[in-house]
């Protein structure tokens, strides 16, 4: 089967032991039954937003030029806050305007999905991925056009990437530990310099830049910039986050010289 029209891509919070992926999938090849759909995550922790919009933000450059992505992390699944679909150049977002959507550093028109009331046939408050927002996506993947009226409203923008200052001691949240027990902070990679060393306070080992793993000695403690551009905490042959003793979600006190 050929593909016609955008890939769709996934990104939830919904995770793999329940039905609820396998149910977007299905609505959405109900309506566009060739467009092609990928799971670009549904391992986010519940209602992590801060977590989902990292996901996206590192993966969003290379996703292709005409995606479509759903995005759902959505505490607030059923309330007031609004559902949008997002344009940033060609690739479309949909989802909760709850600060997931808020890509930095991108000019983003957004548009209005309405959301119907709590008495609509088939329309459940505490599923509208299912029957808001999938329905939209598979749309636009399909036919490439939004079919909703442009929104004036700001998005809901999380401050989330951080600024380490040479000399200064700060407090970063951990906004990631991947499954080699890498610790990714929101700090951009390219704002350190190769010379800066990073410690951890109050009592951590210096940590100096390096370039790849392998160039860092087995069991030494050191940062890079990843390659989603954001500082890596990390540890040849080892976890540097359960040397650290950290998770995700934890705050980390560094000091840059």
């Amino acid at each position: 089967m050929r593909c016609q029209g955008r890939p769709l891509f996934l990104l939830t919070d919904f995770g793999t032991e329940d039905p609820w992926v396998g149910v977007l999938k299905g609505v959405i090849s109900t309506l566009a039954p060739h467009v092609f759909v990928y799971d670009l995550s549904h391992a986010i922790p519940p209602g992590d937003i801060e977590a989902g919009l990292w996901f996206l933000t590192s993966s969003w450059d290379h996703l292709p030029p005409n995606a479509v992505v759903l995005a759902c992390v959505d505490p607030g699944v059923g309330s007031q806050r609004p559902i949008r679909a997002v344009r940033c150049v060609n690739r479309w977002l949909v989802g909760p305007d709850n600060g997931l959507l808020g890509l930095p550093g991108r000019t983003l028109q957004t548009y209005h999905v309405p959301v119907p009331t709590n008495g609509a046939l088939n329309v459940a408050s505490t599923f509208q991925a299912r029957d808001v927002m999938a329905p939209v996506a598979a749309r636009l993947a399909s036919e490439g056009r939004p079919r909703l009226d442009p929104c004036g409203d700001e998005l809901c923008c999380l401050e989330w990437i951080r600024m380490l200052p040479a000399g200064k001691v700060s407090t970063i949240p951990v906004v990631w530990v991947d499954r080699f027990g890498n610790v990714i902070l929101p700090v951009r990679g390219a704002d350190l310099t190769e010379r800066s060393v990073l410690r951890v306070l109050p009592d951590g080992p210096d940590m100096r830049r390096r370039t790849h793993y392998a160039e860092g000695s087995e069991g030494e403690l050191f940062w890079l910039s990843g390659s989603h551009g954001f500082l890596e905490l990390a540890m040849n042959q080892g976890s540097a986050a359960e040397f650290l003793g950290i998770i995700r979600g934890d705050g980390i006190v560094l000091q840059v010289g």
